[in-house]
């Protein structure tokens, strides 16, 4: 799945999916829970990273991490990076089926 982002008053593409994730923990050379526990620890590290890889996947690139961090223009609070975090989040959470618990019926 591909979003827009708005960055620096120009939509840029990000990618949201398997493709994106598989060739992240690859190329990180990680898996899912370690990527998880690194960027908990450092989000202003991983958080970009991640972002990165997202914007590479979606446009067909390799910017660098200190070429991407220009385009944040180094700003921890730059909005692009939130909204990010939100589209993420919803890309993993989003229509995602429930089970609903069985209810035993009582007789009375």
């Amino acid at each position: 799945m591909i979003k827009e982002i708005e960055i620096n008053g120009k939509l840029e593409k990000f990618s949201f999916g398997l493709g994106m994730l598989g060739d992240m923990l690859f190329k990180l050379n990680v898996g899912w829970l370690k990527f998880d526990e690194m960027q908990a620890e450092n989000p202003f590290k991983y958080t970009p990273i991640k972002m990165m890889h997202s914007y590479n996947y979606a446009n067909d690139l390799e910017v660098t991490e200190k070429e991407f961090l220009k385009m944040l223009n180094d700003d921890v609070h730059h909005p692009a990076i939130e909204r990010f975090n939100i589209l993420f989040m919803e890309s993993l959470t989003k229509n995602v089926t429930t089970q609903e618990k069985k209810t035993l019926n009582k007789a009375k």
